[in-house]
């Protein structure tokens, strides 16, 4: 359920972890830590998908028919995904 409305003015992707109930701070545009600087390509290219959706959606992630991706179904997408590439891990 997590989209544009969630990162700050400040370039921060905030939003509430399901697990812990506690938020989480992610370096959506702001400055990477010194620690995350080797993930500036990996996000660039995360961006850059993103606008080739061309999605007026309010979620970053939605089904076909438009409506937000479950948890469970991203979980499914990303499992499936995983298998067709050999990897045998869980999301």
């Amino acid at each position: 359920m997590i989209g544009p409305g969630h990162v700050d003015r400040a370039g921060v992707l905030i939003y509430t972890q399901s697990k812990v109930k506690q938020p989480a701070f992610v370096p959506w545009t702001a400055r990477l830590p010194a620690y995350a600087e080797g993930y500036a390509g990996d996000r660039e290219a995360m961006h850059d998908a993103l606008a080739a959706l061309n999605s007026r959606h309010m979620t970053f992630l939605a089904t076909a028919a438009g409506a937000p991706r479950s948890e469970k179904g991203l979980g499914n997408m990303i499992r499936a995904a995983a298998a067709e590439a050999g990897i045998e891990k869980s999301a």
